[in-house]
């Protein structure tokens, strides 16, 4: 049998037995995390965080949804750019939530498992299938990059139908004053879209 995403957005919808079923199939097949850099799954390096000194002409956030390689169901990561003069854009931050071990940590994430605020090199590299950028203050900016050191401390526990990727994501949403999806149980490109219509863009 041939596991494909839209199997396993059918498995989300139909709730947790269901997508345990799903999970099963995939793991024999599914890498471990290893070292940066060696396989395509990779492990979790504490988030990207880094304050621009100097005139910046406008910020943004932007929430990015990237598919399956490296994971099973995809991921949304979400980054802050300072946009300076010329054009010239740098990352300030970028980071998401991840079960602490990598892919074999998602059949025990369905019940429960460590979690960790980071990020990998597939969030730079992998091109978004999905994507919401947001003008953003100074004093938003400034928020969400406070609020990205105290969830490194704060959440460490990852579920995968709802205190996943999804579910920081619209925890950072709503911190800047947006609006985001309730439902976290569904792939990262759904959310996102859904994120994007619920603000009007």
């Amino acid at each position: 049998m041939r596991l494909d995403r839209q199997t396993i957005a059918s498995t989300l919808r139909r709730g947790a037995t269901g997508c345990l079923m799903a999970l099963a199939i995939v793991m024999p097949t599914a890498r471990p995390a290893t070292a940066l850099g060696d396989g395509d799954v990779e492990v979790v390096r504490p988030p990207i965080l880094h304050p621009v000194q100097g005139p910046v002409e406008r910020y943004y956030v932007q929430f990015s949804a990237r598919g399956g390689e490296g994971s099973i169901t995809g991921h949304v990561n979400i980054r802050t750019v300072a946009v300076l003069g010329g054009g010239r854009r740098v990352i300030t931050s970028l980071f998401g939530f991840y079960a602490d071990g990598g892919a074999e940590e998602y059949l025990q994430s369905v019940a429960g498992t460590p979690g960790v605020v980071g990020f990998n090199r597939l969030d730079l590299t992998e091109r978004p299938v999905a994507a919401f950028r947001v003008t953003i203050s100074e004093d938003q900016h400034a928020r969400i990059l406070a609020a990205v050191t105290r969830l490194r401390r704060t959440e460490r526990w990852f579920e995968l139908f709802s205190r996943n990727c999804n579910y920081l994501a619209g925890r950072i949403a709503r911190l800047i004053g947006l609006k985001a999806p309730g439902d976290t149980a569904q792939l990262p490109e759904d959310y996102v879209a859904e994120m994007q219509a619920l603000n009007g863009r």
